[in-house]
């Protein structure tokens, strides 16, 4: 996102440094002035997969077969006009940008509130505002794989993505960047900078905003290198603007009774003083962050900066000071901003990691696989690496009882992942719940025990083995990787329980039909699926009957099903088997994928509309399709999630 305001500001008050482009022009201007024929353009995934779900049905939980349709026709367009894609994914949150990333969660909850609502009101995905669009679980892991099966590059970024997507721009003298975030226009990175917003992208004409870091700094009166000092001084994913509200009062001449951290200051009257305040005050000290501290606590009785603190939080004024010293530091360093007589593309440091237990060799190698997307989640890395594991809300009811939400009901399988890393002490995860927070439920960061399996019973072969490549000659290794599969999938049984059975019926089954039966497998047995209108045995056979046939729906009359209106229990179901895909992903690639990547599509078994009408008891199938089902597999899989009897222990570290 960057900062907050400033491409609505550009927009508006320097259009001529912001003007509508025609890719192709573009390209054209870039060939004939450095006279290169390739146009390496570094794309924002996370930004790219919005472009992709306009004409889709989202609430329903996702049209997987569609929107890989969507994906690679867009980017068919890119490399017709003649681009060569390299796409970027974000990976763990920084942890600067842990406010920041919060407050995005929280207004994710209102969406998720107005979208139930409007559900309950009978209406379908065309009467839901684009504003209040949420992506399906799913959609990141189904974007990477298309990518990779059409061989484009892709990485994931180890530290901040956008400081690294700079980088390689930088280094590869990249046509352009792709993505909807204002910090690449304070960075150095390709020769130009444009935006994917979905409300900016006109696919017609396929044009779009190009942000002109030149002319944007010589429009503001400022040197492009000091555009990290503008940055920083307003509220960006690293600074709390709160805390600038006495630099921002003396500045404005506003100095009152009270300084409040919600005061507000119209960007085309800031901006303006801000950038007089850096070249007056800054342009020639050595240490920008002590002048910002003097100007913004100096001259202030000591009961007004305390009050603010408080209403901030904090214990006391020195307390914000020392808070605001880091955020300007770590501003500073996340843009590269490098003071006079420094070169200015010294290397990114990034901020210290937190200590870990992880064996060096082992970290190592999960950074190699998490650069180059072995992992097909970033979760793993982070895990290893005493990272928070974030995960924000999915299209989960936030009405419903905690013991129905993926946050809860998965939390047991949760820890059985994280003792398969093998690591002593507590995990730190902040799974954000789809229910609002409130004083008494509030979202924080939740310590989690690891479950390790019993040695004696399923034995772990080590990580660097788990993560070699796979020898079909290796039998005893692929049988280890499936026996803790299925252990891991049993988070209701006692951890030295047998699960031959479950690993055996998981490996005979056709290979894009595992994660289905993993699904309703574990989430039947962690009674997420109770307390509806409907069974969770019913719900089962539902869940069961879509995967059997959302492959051949999808290649037989794709984007022709039609859902007049929603259920909430479907939407609410559809939303927890997809999260539920995106935990059984990280254990997948904490076994080192005994299922295939190509084979963890969701558009190989799961489409929301027709999960929708299968619920509703409609016939979407056509007679072909229905002669199609394999109704022994389809038989197994159900009786071995529904039949099986559970042993129950009381079993204290479960």
């Amino acid at each position: 996102m960057g900062i907050f305001g400033l491409e609505s500001f550009l927009l508006k008050y320097l259009p001529n440094a912001c003007p509508r482009v025609k890719l192709e022009d573009l390209i054209k201007e870039y060939r004939r002035e450095t006279g290169r024929t390739s146009c390496v353009t570094v794309i924002d995934t996370n930004i790219l997969i919005r472009q992709c779900l306009d004409d889709l049905d989202i609430v329903c939980g996702g049209q997987f077969a569609e929107y890989k349709i969507n994906l690679l026709n867009y980017i068919g367009r890119l490399t017709a006009l003649g681009i060569s894609p390299v796409f970027f994914l974000d990976g763990s949150v920084d942890r600067g940008k842990m406010r920041c990333w919060m407050d995005r969660q929280m207004e994710r909850q209102e969406r998720l509130r107005r979208i139930y609502q409007s559900v309950d009101e009978g209406c379908n995905r065309s009467i839901i505002a684009a504003e209040d669009t949420i992506i399906p679980a799913g959609m990141y892991e189904a974007t990477i794989i298309t990518i990779q099966e059409a061989k484009y590059p892709i990485f994931c970024a180890v530290s901040d993505a956008d400081v690294e997507m700079a980088q390689y721009a930088r280094a590869n003298k990249c046509f352009a960047i792709m993505s909807r975030d204002t910090d690449f226009i304070i960075l150095r990175g390709a020769r130009y900078y444009v935006s994917l917003f979905y409300k900016h992208f006109r696919a017609s004409d396929m044009s779009t905003f190009l942000f002109d870091r030149e002319a944007i700094a010589k429009a503001l009166g400022l040197h492009p290198d000091h555009l990290p000092l503008l940055a920083s001084l307003l509220k960006n994913d690293f600074v709390d603007g709160g805390y600038l509200q006495p630099l921002y009062s003396k500045l404005m001449g506003r100095r009152t009774a009270a300084l409040k951290q919600d005061q507000f200051y119209r960007l085309d009257q800031l901006i303006p003083t801000l950038v007089d305040f850096i070249k007056r005050e800054l342009w020639s000290k050595a240490d920008h962050v002590g002048a910002i501290l003097d100007s913004t606590f100096n001259g202030y009785p000591p009961f007004l900066l305390r009050n603010l603190a408080r209403e901030l939080g904090l214990r006391d004024q020195f307390d914000m000071k020392e808070r605001l010293k880091k955020q300007l530091e770590v501003s500073l360093a996340m843009h590269e901003y490098a003071p006079r007589n420094a070169p200015l593309a010294r290397p990114f440091s990034p901020q210290p990691e937190p200590e870990t237990d992880a064996d060096p060799e082992v970290l190592e190698m999960a950074r190699v696989r998490h650069r180059n997307v072995s992992f097909l989640n970033s979760v793993v890395l982070s895990l290893l690496a005493r990272r928070t594991y974030e995960m924000g809300p999915a299209l989960e009811d936030p009405r419903l009882p905690v013991a129905c939400t993926s946050e809860t009901a998965l939390r047991p399988f949760r820890r059985r992942v994280y003792g398969l890393l093998q690591m002593p002490g507590f995990f730190t995860e902040v799974i954000v719940p789809a229910r609002a927070p409130t004083p008494d439920l509030p979202v924080y960061r939740c310590l989690v025990v690891p479950v390790s399996p019993d040695p004696r019973v399923h034995p772990h072969p080590g990580l660097l083995a788990l993560w070699r490549e796979h020898n079909e000659d290796d039998a005893d290794l692929g049988g280890d990787r499936w026996r803790l599969f299925a252990w891991a999938l049993a988070a209701h049984r006692h951890r030295s329980a047998p699960v031959d059975a479950l690993a055996d019926m998981l490996r005979e089954l056709p290979k894009h039909l595992v994660v289905p039966a993993s699904l309703v497998y574990l989430l039947y047995h962690s009674k997420a699926l109770e307390g509806f209108d409907r069974s969770a045995a019913d719900l089962v056979r539902m869940l069961t009957r879509t995967s059997m046939v959302a492959k051949l729906v999808s290649e037989t009359a794709p984007g022709e099903l039609y859902v007049a209106s929603y259920d909430k229990t479907v939407v609410h179901v559809a939303a927890l088997f997809m999260r539920s895909f995106t935990y059984l992903s990280v254990l997948n690639d904490v076994l080192g994928a005994p299922v295939p990547l190509d084979k963890l599509h969701p558009a190989l078994y799961f489409n929301g509309k027709l999960f929708h009408k299968i619920f509703m008891n409609e016939q979407p199938l056509d007679p072909v399709i229905r002669s199609s089902i394999d109704e022994g597999t389809e038989n197994l899989i159900i009786k071995t999630v529904c039949e099986e009897v559970a042993e129950v222990y009381e079993y204290s570290e479960e």
